[in-house]
């Protein structure tokens, strides 16, 4: 006879260490002790881990940005439209054309044009504080 061995008896699974018998528990119920102390740490652990995340969740405060409004003085078109909206630190440019701010024409040739556009970009972005190097 081996120093530990396992008997079932109608349905009970006994250990018998030497002269002594271990007390009968059934043999399913065996491994579900075992079982049932994993799934309640589990449970544990995710029931806190819940906890901590809904309450932070709730502690993020939540920073309403600011707007300003950017419209350029006399310009040449008077539009229902702002030249930019400065919202946080991003800066939104709208759709511009070349257009001679003394003639309020478009002039013939196409660098004029360019010219005109980007000379009046770099007057919004400076209105915001900004410069060219700061576009993306």
């Amino acid at each position: 006879m081996r120093a530990s061995e396992f008997f079932l008896r109608g349905g009970l699974a006994e250990e018998r260490i030497g002269y002594y018998t271990r007390a009968a528990v059934p043999g399913w119920l065996k491994g579900r002790k075992a079982m049932n102390r994993r799934i309640g740490f589990l449970m544990v652990v995710l029931v806190v881990a819940g906890i901590l995340t809904v309450r932070g969740a709730f502690s993020q405060v939540t920073i309403q940005p600011t707007r300003k409004v950017i419209k350029l003085a006399g310009g040449p078109v008077q539009a229902p439209f702002s030249d930019a909206i400065l919202s946080g630190n991003t800066l939104y440019l709208a759709g511009r054309i070349g257009i001679d701010p003394k003639t309020g024409k478009v002039p013939e040739k196409i660098e004029d044009e360019i010219k005109f556009l980007l000379d009046g970009e770099k007057d919004v972005l400076a209105q915001a504080g900004m410069t060219m190097d700061d576009l993306v």
